[in-house]
């Protein structure tokens, strides 16, 4: 989670997707550790390799249904956030949604998976690390087991 904070001068929300599918539902697994007396531990029922290209499909469908509720498109958006499971989801997802590798702030690479975690860790960074401006807008996109997914754009206001 990420506490964005109140709207102030021209800063927001512009336009949010959530949904689940569930056809993956049976596909990853945790057992539940108070009801098990065993540590948390997730299991994969499906192959990497299924799970890695139903998710970077939903998080383009996500991305093209957030833009249309924004009535914006890809070339409006500065900076892109995504869920940075592995190295290969976020190449996945930064050739699939054909968005140049300089609007993106990897983070994988330097700590490793964070799951969704790496969305909320990955807007702290990004305005670290990068040159984030008035008016800029940001497209944090997230997928989880099941399938369940979301997407998110968020415009900077003035300080």
């Amino acid at each position: 989670a990420a506490i964005i904070g109140p709207s102030q001068g021209g800063s927001g929300v512009l336009a949010s997707v959530l949904g689940n599918n569930g056809h993956l539902r049976d596909g990853v697994m945790m057992a539940h550790g108070g009801r098990t007396g065993q540590h948390e531990t997730l299991v994969f029922h499906e192959s990497n390799q299924r799970i890695g290209h139903e998710a970077v499909g939903a998080l383009k469908r996500v991305a093209a249904r957030v833009l249309a509720e924004a009535r914006l498109g890809l070339d409006d958006i500065d900076w892109l956030i995504p869920h940075q499971a592995n190295g290969r989801l976020l190449q996945a997802t930064i050739d699939v949604l054909q968005i140049s590798p300089d609007r993106v702030t990897p983070l994988v690479q330097d700590m490793g998976s964070a799951g969704a975690a790496s969305i909320g860790y990955g807007l702290h960074h990004l305005r670290q690390v990068k040159d984030v401006k008035p008016g800029d807008r940001s497209m944090l996109l997230g997928v989880g087991a099941g399938l369940s997914y979301g997407g998110l754009i968020y415009q900077e206001g003035r300080s």
